[in-house]
This record gives C-alpha cells, sequence and structure tokens, in this order.
C-alpha cells in the first residue's frame, strides 16, 4: 500500500512512486450551461461534444465555463486543431464567469495550430467561457484545445462601438447623431432569432446603442438616414442588468429588416405610432410598435447598414406618458467620439465624453501594424460630471506607416476600461534633392526625405536617350546616392526620380 499526494495538477505521488492518473476531459456541453474548475498545474484537453475523433452534432448551443482552482491564476487555452463549419457553425468566447461577460473571440472554419486565448488582467474571475452554436447541416471534426493556468493574464480586451461591450450609452433625449463604418465581432450570425440574419449575412455595418427609463412610460424613436440608406436594427430587453443579449441567445424584442425601397422616406425606420407589429422581414413598412417601459430598465439597440455605404444617420428621440432617459446602467465615461485628423505631419486626436463617473485620466496608447501598444500620454479626465467635456492630445512623432491609436480610461480606484482602436495615416511625404553634381562619369545625389523607400533614378540626354537607371533606397533623413561607370560628354542632361509617394524632375550641366 502507498500514500498517493496530488502534488501538481494532475500527477499523484508517494514516497517511492510516481503515478499520473491524468487531467479529465473537459467536452462541450450540446444544449446546457455548465461549467468546471481546473486543478492549476495540470493540462487539460478541452474537445467539442463529439470528444476525441468524432464531429460535433447538429444544432447544438451550448455554454461552458472553465475557472482556474487558485486565486490570481488565468485560464489560457492553445488550439491543438480547430475545424467546424465556416460561416455557419461558430465558437464564442467570453472573458469571464458567463456568457454575459466581454466577448474576447468568434471563432468559425479553422484557426492555425499554436494561437492561445488567455483570460484577461480586468477579469477578476481568472475564467473563460464558451459556447458553441452549430446549424442543422454540416458537421467537421470539431476542437481539441489544451487547457492550462497561468499567473500571466493577458491585456484587457479593448472593446469598440461596433460591438455590445463598447455600446454608447444614451444619456437623454436628444438628438443622436452617427454612422456606420463596419463590424467588430460578428455578433449576429445565422443561428440567432433575429430578423436581420435571413441569408446568413450577419452585421454588414454595425454600431451598438444602450438606454435606460429613468422614469416610466412609452419609449418610440425614428432612425432617420441622410442620403438614403437601408438600415436594419434589432432590440432587445428589458434586462435588470447590462449584458450582450446576442451571447446569452435572448430573442429580440423588435426588429426591422425592411428595405429601403419599403421603408418610411429616404429609408426612415423605428418605433412610432400606430405601429402595432414587433417584427418585420425586407417588405416591412420599417416601423414597429413603441415600447412601454418601466424605471430602471436597460435596453440594448443594435443598427447595421445594410446597404455598407455609410451613410450618417439621427436618432430622434420620442417619449411620452412621462417617459424619460438616464444614464443607466452608470459606466465610467460615454464616450461620445474619439477620432484623428492630420495635423501636417503630426497626427491630432480629439475625443469627447457626454458624462464621466469617475473619471481619474486618459490612456492615450499607440501601435504600428503589429498592435502592439504602448503608452504615449496621459490626459486627466473631469472626475464626475455630466456635460459634455473635450480633449486633445498631438502626437508630434512623425509616422512612416499607418498608426493605431486606443484609449485607456482609469477610474480612482484604479480600474480599467478600454475604448475603441482608430487609425491614422498621417504619414510624413516630404522629399528634397538638397545637392546633384553630375560629371561625365558619375551622378552624386543628396536627398532629404521624411520616408523610408525605393526611387527610381534614371538619367537622360537632352533628346531623351535613357543613359542610365538604378534602384536606390533611402531611410528618413539625409541619404547620399552616388551613380556611376557611364561615360557622357559635356552638355544638358535630363534626372529623373520616381518613388511611391514622390516624382522629381530637373536638367542638369555635365561639367
Amino acid at each position: 500500500m502507498y500514500q498517493a499526494l496530488v502534488t501538481n495538477g494532475c500527477t499523484s505521488t508517494s514516497t517511492s512512486i510516481s503515478v499520473s492518473v491524468g487531467c479529465p476531459d473537459i467536452i462541450q456541453p450540446t444544449t446546457a450551461t455548465t461549467s468546471t474548475t481546473i486543478q492549476c498545474g495540470g493540462s487539460y484537453n478541452y474537445y467539442d461534444s463529439g470528444g476525441s475523433g468524432s464531429s460535433y452534432s447538429a444544432n447544438e448551443n451550448g455554454l461552458i465555463t472553465i475557472c482556474p482552482s487558485s486565486a490570481g491564476q488565468y485560464v489560457s487555452v492553445t488550439v491543438v486543431s480547430f475545424n467546424i463549419e465556416n460561416n455557419f457553425d461558430y465558437l464564442y468566447v467570453f472573458d469571464g464567469n458567463d456568457g454575459s461577460a466581454d466577448i474576447i473571440g468568434v471563432y468559425t472554419g479553422t484557426i492555425a495550430a499554436g494561437a492561445v486565448i488567455t483570460a484577461s488582467s480586468a477579469n477578476s474571475s481568472g475564467c473563460l467561457s464558451f459556447r458553441f452554436v452549430s446549424d442543422g447541416l454540416t458537421q467537421n471534426t470539431g476542437w481539441n484545445l489544451t487547457v492550462t493556468c497561468t499567473g500571466s493574464p493577458a491585456a484587457p480586451y479593448p472593446t469598440s462601438v461596433e460591438d455590445c461591450t463598447g455600446g454608447v450609452v444614451v444619456c437623454g433625449d436628444g438628438a443622436l447623431n452617427g454612422g456606420t463604418t463596419g463590424y467588430g465581432y460578428q455578433e449576429l450570425p445565422s443561428e440567432w432569432n433575429s430578423c436581420l440574419n435571413f441569408g446568413g449575412n450577419g452585421e454588414i455595418q454595425s454600431n451598438w446603442y444602450i438606454f435606460s427609463p429613468s422614469t416610466s412610460g412609452t419609449i418610440g424613436f425614428l432612425i432617420s438616414p441622410s442620403p438614403a440608406a437601408d438600415y436594419d436594427w434589432t432590440l432587445w430587453g428589458p434586462y435588470n442588468s447590462l449584458q450582450c443579449p446576442a451571447f446569452t441567445n435572448d430573442l429580440p424584442l423588435r426588429c426591422s429588416a425592411a428595405s429601403l425601397a419599403t421603408s418610411g422616406p429616404g429609408g426612415e425606420t423605428g418605433l412610432a405610432a400606430p405601429a402595432i407589429d414587433v417584427v418585420e422581414g425586407s417588405g416591412g413598412d420599417g416601423y414597429l410598435q413603441p415600447l412601454t417601459v418601466i424605471a430602471g430598465e436597460i435596453y440594448i439597440l443594435m443598427l447595421d447598414n445594410w446597404d455598407g455605404n455609410s451613410n450618417p444617420f439621427t436618432i430622434s428621440w420620442q417619449l411620452s406618458n412621462g417617459a424619460t432617459l438616464d444614464c443607466s446602467p452608470v459606466l465610467p465615461i460615454n464616450l461620445l467620439s474619439f477620432d484623428a485628423k492630420c495635423d501636417k505631419n503630426h497626427t491630432l486626436l480629439t475625443w469627447s465624453t457626454g458624462s464621466e463617473v469617475n473619471n481619474d485620466y486618459f490612456i492615450v496608447e499607440k501601435s504600428g501594424p503589429n498592435f502592439n501598444f504602448e503608452e504615449i500620454a496621459k490626459i486627466y479626465g473631469s472626475g464626475n460630471s455630466q456635460t459634455t467635456n473635450n480633449y486633445s492630445f498631438t502626437d508630434t512623432e512623425i509616422n512612416n506607416e499607418t498608426s493605431y491609436y486606443r484609449l485607456m480610461q482609469v477610474d480612482f480606484d484604479g480600474s480599467v476600461e478600454y475604448h475603441r482602436i482608430i487609425a491614422s495615416n498621417c504619414h510624413d511625404y516630404s522629399f528634397d534633392v538638397v545637392n546633384t553634381n553630375l560629371t561625365y562619369n558619375n551622378l552624386d545625389l543628396v536627398i532629404t526625405s521624411g520616408t523610408n523607400e525605393y526611387l527610381t533614378i534614371s538619367l537622360y540626354s537632352s533628346v531623351g536617350k535613357l543613359i542610365t537607371q538604378q534602384i536606390k533606397e533611402i531611410n528618413v533623413g539625409n541619404n547620399s546616392i552616388s551613380l556611376r561607370n557611364f561615360n557622357i560628354s559635356t552638355g544638358i542632361y535630363l534626372i529623373s526620380i520616381q518613388g511611391k509617394h514622390n516624382n522629381y524632375s530637373q536638367k542638369l550641366i555635365s561639367k
């Protein structure tokens, strides 16, 4: 006999022998909501519902939460294999201990082996939750993920207005102006019960909004594009707390997919009496029954531009029977805008908040195309405010490629929230040939450039005959370039310099 002691994850040991008991496999539920706690130190196989070697089933919709056994640890999964039906079956990953946590990934088709997903530092539970949804047709081989614990969480995942978790909080009944440019995560696949999913198109260009009545009554609104556009929309609620309904599999309360041809003038649509219907397809007239609301309820609204033309819109609220809107649910800030524009060769960042709660300061972060963000500025906030506040920061660094910026908002208690990522193309394409010297066998140049690029340098005779042509690489700053090994006589010649961003030509006299 011996006494076995669990000392490292799923390995049992005694003074004389070591027994590997193995970590139990984690299997995706087909319809239920389940949870499991992994023993930190072990390595687990997480499979689809078919387990190892078998395909998953049709019409699945199950949620599993995987949590670490030790406080201060974070669940991390690494892809061994992943193959589900592309654009019809989806695995949703949430940064928390249920399906209402912030979404951090939507996966369909295949994922390369070695990809890693880790719970973030903003997630105090350290858990990850996974919802899998399959349709009734093709079932592929599914997935095998390795699940472990780590003490090094991922950085908090950014949010944007194109996702439910980054939805704009509406704080009053003033006209709301907006527009769409794309979508973040594909939060409306064909499996969800929403009129917008006909044909499996999901989101094309979407914005998300959150609103809550401070007093009971009736809420209506009109969405008016200008110029005309086909805006579809879905409304969920009521809720007692902020959540993203598309991932808790809730039915929409209102849904309109009316086409531009059948909706109101210029594509007008919304909640407007005397309409009494609550859902309509592409042949609808664009108008649905207004809401009878109770103070404190929370509603989620998603607008999607079916045309994909980014035409702006205005939401005009129609409140009656005593209804008013406030900033519930309370968020640290209500970010109205975050934009970048070029000021000569610099990037001017501007943002506005409609309200702030315990807002200590903003961190401005910057990244190149690799999305490794670094802090470049700290801007103090307005603490607590119910008025519009405007902020700005100028990045004086001259960018040689597209740069990306994001805002991190920090509360007085140290909690943080990330906001949308924006891109800037404020490159310095300045270019100047500051010195030339042409002799019978040499062409010497000094070129000052604001960017790195390759140049094609050509020398022609006065009648257009090509004498020499060479490609040279230049970098930011002063560049000394020489072309050699040609033989010309005294006279007038033409130099031509062509690059990706600049062109230059000039007559030269050979000495």
